[in-house]
């Protein structure tokens, strides 16, 4: 297990207020994604791994269709991995979540199929990732790559106006930006219309809530 960033300030007294989500423009240089992105498709390996469907639907591909790859912490990314301990814990000032660290692999995810999406779902809360606390997403695609495939969530989608939502987007497919959200918060991705979008995605975990 990697441990939460050392580094990480005492809780002020008077915190930011709560957000469903923290856009964390311009964390990774254009020449880290690209490392990142090679890092990442050697992990999905020499076929290019297999579309991630969620077992035991009536219709497996209703609920995600993309490719992912694991990526060790502890390997080639770790570099990447503090960098994502420090936007995390800059984040959970806001929600004071009990987080211990970073036990997963990342996630590597390739959206590059027309229709490529992951519908309305949150990280946690389940038999087997109930501890997962923070999510982070890191964007690796330059924005004018791709169409469609936004990462989303319940607030964006249901109430923002039509210039909120575009300012979120602006924002939120800049390469090297991080997304920060609590992992029980709903959140989608849209299906893909054109292009290849790629992402890296880690999960902090914690005791259990209660």
């Amino acid at each position: 297990m990697l441990p939460a960033h050392a580094e990480q300030a005492e809780d002020p007294e008077d915190p930011p207020p709560w957000a469903s989500f923290v856009v964390h423009p311009g964390c990774f240089t254009h020449e880290e994604c690209d490392r990142l992105v090679e890092i990442g498709e050697a992990a999905l390996g020499p076929d290019g791994a297999t579309e991630a469907r969620i077992e035991g639907l009536e219709a497996p591909g209703d609920l995600r269709m993309s490719r992912v790859g694991w990526v060790d912490p502890h390997g080639e990314a770790r570099w990447a991995v503090e960098r994502l301990l420090a936007v995390a814990a800059a984040a959970n000032q806001r929600w004071r979540l009990d987080v211990d660290g970073l036990e997963e692999d990342l996630q590597y995810t390739l959206y590059d199929l027309p229709g490529s999406h992951y519908t309305w779902h949150h990280d946690g809360l389940e038999a087997g990732v109930e501890d997962r606390k923070v999510s982070l997403v890191v964007q690796l695609t330059d924005p004018a790559e791709y169409e469609g495939g936004d990462l989303e969530f319940l607030e964006v989608a249901t109430d923002y106006s039509p210039a909120e939502r575009q300012a979120y987007l602006a924002q939120a497919r800049a390469r090297g930006t991080v997304v920060s959200f609590c992992s029980f918060e709903y959140h989608r991705v849209t299906p893909l219309v054109r292009g290849t979008r790629r992402s890296l995605v880690a999960w902090l975990s914690g005791p259990p809530l209660r």
